[in-house]
């Protein structure tokens, strides 16, 4: 309790360091913006809105608004909030290489365009203490056998959880307030798995669930009692809905093979896990790479991050939190060490920690994004049961 309370004071500490002046930090591109409205509007009133389409906080916006009415005020332009001479519509946007700032200035039925960038790095305001989060675990079932991933459905009006073993996928009911097994599905496979076998589960929408082992891919049928179809197949494995890559069928990490592509990015080096984060006109890329380094891939670039205490499972959560979406990262203890489990956002292609980590009874062996991606399976070997604990893990805000 006592380190949770220290890292808590100083994410806040931090937090409140990374709150002052903002907008300080944009004078010059307010600067330049509010001189080229100016030289297209002249002197006189206009009103002006602002939308924001950029991984800029919602904070930021209102500064800057502010800044900017300053600046044109300076420039001889005053904003009213209604009745004006012309109407300026700000969005802030972003590309690959930074942010742009686009102004439209109407002036009766002829509309100019100002715009400017700024580059991300003067982008420090980017969390504040109310962007902190909460980590919540809630164990969802426990066996002897290893787990590499656990599911939850819902077929009819029945709650069910699908559990899968290197050997065997189970399925169970709810029922009297506890899972009661409901079928089991032997596993055929005609090759050993490797040493450190893993296995992703992924709800489909035309049945009820996928599961993915090293080249085996099974399928179910659609509502209970069920059957399972498996072959020999080393289809890629989702990362997402809507991206996959190809898992070694002899090792434990994946290939590097991107499918599709991601912008013009159609490989990365060996990784062991991947996470997507949204952005408005993109999606950013966390991959933990199996020689121990955490890169981040735009679709252009390809960047390392300081992210040295990292391990080597990743996931992103979205929530009504902060970004929106959090990155779950494992500890890098080994499998002797009981495992902690913390929270960042990606703010300016920097790993900035959300919230208290939390605390495992043993190793985390796996983490997956669930499908509906508003939480995480977490599985951890249990060192004092020896057990396998599959824990759901969700986000929640400012607790």
């Amino acid at each position: 309790m006592t380190s949770h309370r220290t890292r808590l004071s100083a994410l806040i500490a931090l937090g409140l360091t990374l709150c002052l002046p903002a907008a300080a930090q944009w004078a010059e591109p307010i600067g330049q913006l509010a001189r080229e409205i100016a030289a297209i509007n002249g002197p006189g009133t206009v009103t002006l809105t602002a939308q924001n389409m950029s991984s800029l906080t919602a904070d930021n916006i209102p500064l800057i608004k502010r800044d900017l009415q300053n600046e044109l005020r300076a420039a001889g332009v005053r904003v009213v909030a209604a009745n004006a001479a012309a109407d300026i519509k700000l969005t802030l946007s972003e590309n690959a290489q930074g942010y742009l700032w686009v102004a439209e200035v109407r002036q009766g039925s002829e509309t100019r365009v100002a715009m400017v960038t700024a580059t991300r790095s003067q982008n420090a305001a980017t969390l504040q203490t109310s962007s902190l989060v909460t980590i919540h675990k809630t164990l969802l079932w426990s066996q002897d056998a290893r787990i590499l991933d656990l599911a939850l459905v819902q077929a009819g009006r029945d709650a069910h959880i699908v559990v899968l073993d290197p050997q065997n996928v189970l399925l169970f009911k709810m029922a009297g307030g506890g899972w009661i097994a409901e079928q089991q599905f032997t596993i055929p496979h005609t090759h050993a798995w490797p040493r450190e076998v893993r296995g992703r589960l992924m709800l489909a929408r035309d049945h009820l669930f996928d599961a993915y082992l090293p080249g085996v891919f099974c399928a179910s049928t659609t509502t209970p009692p069920l059957t399972l179809n498996c072959r020999d197949a080393e289809n890629p494995w989702p990362l997402t809905a809507t991206q996959a890559a190809p898992l070694s069928a002899s090792r434990n990490f994946f290939t590097g093979t991107l499918t599709p592509a991601i912008g013009k990015l159609a490989s990365a080096p060996a990784f062991y896990s991947a996470a997507a984060i949204p952005r408005p006109l993109y999606t950013l890329w966390i991959f933990a790479r199996t020689d121990g380094s955490v890169h981040m891939m735009d679709g252009v670039n390809d960047v390392g991050a300081r992210a040295r205490d990292w391990g080597s499972d990743i996931a992103a959560v979205k929530s009504s939190c902060g970004a929106q979406t959090q990155l779950l990262v494992t500890g890098t203890g080994d499998a002797e060490t009981p495992d902690v489990m913390r929270a960042f956002e990606i703010a300016d292609r920097e790993p900035v920690e959300v919230a208290p980590a939390v605390d495992f009874g043993g190793p985390v062996t796996a983490l997956w994004t669930a499908s509906d991606e508003r939480s995480a399976t977490a599985v951890v070997k249990n060192l004092k049961t020896g057990k396998y604990d599959a824990f759901e893990l969700s986000i929640s805000c400012g607790q």
